[in-house]
């Protein structure tokens, strides 16, 4: 039995429980949702004009911008993406700037890749994993620095072996 059908019969297994769990849980996140925002008037005011914020500065600004592909390009990387880990080989990739775009699989695909763009955030994941490995640098340069600046009796810099 090959990978992609091995995944495939999976992933179309899980399908509707997903789709069930998720619709079972919407009311419960609603209200929860709802009961944070109206007991906190300072996350209420939060949203607001966060939300108001964005919706100006995108039809001021964002919606002229000849690169709002990019956004385009993010989400169609994500079905690549899930495309590649379900097993399908991606055999193109179109963005445009007025038209949108798609991607091309060989062999049909499911619906983790249709769906993935909605709930897997690919740039935030790139931007933490790019902030992550630049801490864990910064910590072994800083760490390097104190082994450094250890001297010995003698006034030479001594090097010690973590």
């Amino acid at each position: 039995m090959s990978y992609l059908l091995i995944v495939s019969t999976f992933v179309q297994f899980l399908k509707w429980p997903v789709a069930l769990t998720a619709l079972a849980f919407l009311p419960s996140a609603v209200w929860a949702l709802g009961h944070q925002i109206t007991n906190d008037v300072l996350a209420l005011a939060l949203v607001i004009s966060g939300a108001a914020a964005y919706a100006l500065v995108w039809w001021w600004q964002i919606r002229r911008w000849t690169v709002s592909w990019l956004s385009t390009f993010e989400h169609e990387i994500t079905h690549c993406i899930f495309a590649f880990l379900t097993g399908h080989r991606v055999t193109g990739l179109k963005v445009t700037l007025r038209d949108g775009g798609h991607i091309m699989l060989l062999g049909p695909g499911n619906w983790l890749i249709d769906v993935a763009p909605y709930f897997f955030p690919t740039a935030t994941v790139v931007l933490i994993l790019m902030v992550t490995v630049l801490w864990i640098v910064m910590i072994n340069v800083l760490r390097l620095k104190v082994q450094l600046k250890t001297l010995d009796v003698h006034g030479q810099i001594q090097m010690v072996m973590v």
